[in-house]
């Protein structure tokens, strides 16, 4: 970096503003290791930790003057929730639809581990939620200027990291960075060594407190090293970072084996940036060897690059961070696509697990990725109250290929999909093979038009209204975020393809038909 920073004088009278500020409103520093928060509280194991299932979240908001405006016009309002999955790193959402008068919403979210998620609401600021599979979240999400009450099983770890001291040099850095006002990689690294000294000290203050949840404390002693080592990882170029002490930020957070670190906000960026990386690219050794034609030996070569990164930081065996980079790598970064098929692609998902993903549970999720884009999943459905809902449905359809089609009454494609195909399924009505079983719900679809539509289009089909939490869960389930969509179920009861979709030959007809 280039030696034009501010001055001595400006640089300490910036740090004093961030001091007060802390003193106002929290920050400090665990005098204890990040890392031994793991011998003092019994830790789940990762399998219990990744157990997927639906989170229940309840809640409302005060209406703003949109809100108003909206109501007015008729216009539907929604909650968004966004988070990306750890280990694949596909982007995840879910919408609440929000009740117009009463400004309430009530829905469920699948998540495949505990994590920390985004609410965003009309007109007002985000809010960040901690959201755990089997567990029930109430929200009422505050104004510009109200605070967020949390109610249910999760009300007290949602408390503690709602309350707890905030860190706000990172992001002032960075913008003083961006601006050019402060340029001198010393200045900048000693701006927040300061800083973070001080929010560390009350943050090991504030966990201390015997009030704080069990998770609470896991996901707050861990969150300075993984703050740090996301903000140094995403100033790589700017900072010149080169030497394995430049990196000891990376070091400390990768050292953590605690899993509920993976529930805070910021691994899956600090994952996102090690799959990425500089230092990635500089560690890959210079390869003199021929160019190979062979994909799996290709994969291969890329994921030693992970050896030199272990080696590098001083580090054993393969830390559960540089494992899910190299699932990241795999899945969002497409390299298993570029097998073309699902044999191919989980071979070399096994030949890659033994040294570079260990763990079964991302090794599996890896497998489960590779069964998805291939559109051969061959899972079982659970005895889970939403998969009881849909056991309910298939039972009538004992021996056939279902394919489950969500729609809406206020969805075009849906309806001109049910035109253009009418023909077609009248033909096949009867197939010893398969069915088409259309689905909506009472929160998409009222009674009266569930029943003109039917007549209109789906007259003699296979239909059903569900009531608006079964229908809301067996979504969640699915995760649908758009209709139309299709899910293909075996003969067996078992998920072949969660997003099934019709082809059509020449004629018209299905040239995908389950037989």
């Amino acid at each position: 970096m280039k030696n034009v920073g501010i001055s001595a004088c400006r640089l300490s009278v910036l740090i004093a503003c961030f001091v007060s500020i802390s003193v106002l409103f929290g920050g400090c520093s665990a005098k204890k290791s990040v890392v031994a928060v793991a011998d003092e509280v019994p830790l789940l194991n990762n399998v219990e930790f990744f157990e997927s299932g639906l989170a229940e979240v309840y809640g409302g908001y005060k209406g703003t003057g949109q809100d108003k405006a909206r109501r007015q016009s008729g216009a539907t309002r929604f909650v968004f929730v966004y988070y990306d999955d750890i280990i694949t790193g596909q982007s995840k959402s879910r919408v609440f639809s929000v009740d117009a008068d009463s400004v309430r919403f009530h829905d469920w979210v699948m998540m495949p581990s505990p994590r920390i998620v985004t609410l965003k609401r009309n007109g007002l600021p985000d809010v960040q939620v901690y959201l755990q599979g089997g567990k029930r979240l109430g929200v009422e999400l505050g104004d510009s200027h109200g605070t967020t009450v949390f109610s249910g099983d999760l009300a007290g770890v949602n408390n503690d990291l709602r309350d707890a001291p905030v860190f706000t040099m990172s992001d002032s850095l960075s913008r003083m960075m961006a601006s050019g006002m402060m340029t001198d990689r010393e200045d900048v690294l000693d701006a927040y060594d300061k800083a973070e000294r001080i929010w560390k000290e009350k943050l090991g203050k504030y966990c201390a407190d015997m009030q704080r949840t069990e998770v609470g404390r896991h996901i707050l002693y861990n969150v300075p090293a993984f703050t740090k080592a996301s903000w140094l990882m995403g100033h790589e170029k700017e900072l010149e970072l080169s030497s394995p002490q430049d990196y000891d930020a990376l070091r400390v957070a990768m050292a953590a084996d605690d899993p509920y670190i993976m529930a805070g906000k910021w691994p899956g960026a600090l994952v996102k940036l090690l799959a990425g990386s500089d230092l990635l690219r500089r560690l890959a050794k210079a390869d003199d060897r021929p160019k190979t034609h062979s994909y799996k030996e290709a994969v291969m070569r890329y994921m030693e690059r992970y050896d030199e990164l272990v080696r590098f930081l001083g580090l054993t065996g393969m830390p559960k961070l540089a494992q899910m980079a190299v699932a990241r790598t795999l899945c969002t970064g497409g390299l298993l696509e570029r097998a073309g098929n699902l044999e191919d692609a989980l071979a070399v998902v096994d030949t890659v697990a033994s040294g570079y993903m260990p763990s079964p549970v991302v090794s599996e999720s890896v497998r489960e990725y590779a069964r998805q884009i291939f559109h051969d999943e061959d899972r079982e459905v659970r005895d889970t109250p939403e998969g009881k809902i849909l056991k309910d449905i298939i039972a009538r359809y004992a021996g056939k290929n279902v394919v489950l089609d969500f729609w809406g009454y206020k969805c075009h494609p849906c309806l001109a999909e049910m035109r253009n195909t009418r023909e077609a399924r009248v033909s096949e009505r009867g197939n010893p093979d398969w069915v088409i079983v259309y689905v909506t719900g009472e929160d998409t679809t009222p009674r009266e038009e569930y029943e003109r539509i039917v007549d209109k289009y789906l007259e003699g089909d296979e239909t059903y209204l569900l009531n608006r939490n079964d229908h809301l869960r067996l979504t969640a389930m699915f995760e649908v975020t758009e209709i139309p969509r299709k899910v293909l179920i075996g003969r067996d009861g078992k998920i072949i393809d969660s997003e099934f979709v019709f082809k059509y030959d020449e004629s018209g007809e299905w040239s995908n038909r389950p037989r």
